[in-house]
């Protein structure tokens, strides 16, 4: 990982910790998959394979390079630190995506990704100050936010944002939908 990588993941494993305290989570499950989350960030599937990883997960790297890493990254934890992604996996996996019916970990995990202060996002305090009250309301905004910007941008959107999308979309209780302008 660059430097400017692992000081990203460092403060992610703040942001996590952060909110793994305030809601009662397990902060040490949640530090080390935020210190882990972008371990796979500057690979390829051909630099994994070389390693003698198999699973590259070539459909989402060709389909959702952006996304891509995550899905990797419990394979190449694993290869580094064997056992280690046991417990993290899903924190790691879902990071980027979201999905459904995420655990308490994962959802933090999640909105550290987004929040950590070295984030541009016009949003950032606001999305900060709601995961302070509820997890599920940040992860509903996060990801409305995500798809609204991907669609702007006319990127594909993978199926499980859409999923977590389908599932948090109603923690959204004012009907007001934030717009990337606003």
């Amino acid at each position: 990982m660059s430097p400017s990588r692992v000081s990203h993941s460092l403060r992610v494993s703040d942001a996590a910790s952060m909110l793994a305290k305030h809601h009662h989570a397990n902060i040490n499950r949640v530090k080390k998959a935020a210190i882990l989350h972008d371990i796979a960030k500057n690979q390829t599937p051909e630099s994994l394979q070389a390693l003698g990883i198999h699973n590259v997960h070539q459909e989402c790297w060709d389909s959702y390079p952006s996304v891509w890493h995550a899905f990797v990254a419990p394979e190449l934890i694993d290869y580094e630190w064997p056992g280690e992604a046991k417990d993290i996996s899903d924190m790691v996996m879902f990071h980027t995506t979201g999905k459904d019916n995420m655990s308490i970990e994962t959802k933090i995990v999640f909105i550290a990704d987004f929040i950590e202060p070295n984030r541009s996002h016009e949003k950032r305090e606001e999305i900060e100050a709601i995961a302070i009250q509820n997890l599920d309301s940040a992860v509903a905004w996060i990801t409305h936010l995500s798809i609204e910007k991907l669609t702007r941008n006319n990127r594909q959107i993978h199926p499980l944002t859409l999923k977590c999308w389908d599932f948090y979309c109603n923690y959204i209780s004012d009907g007001k939908k934030w717009h990337q302008d606003d």
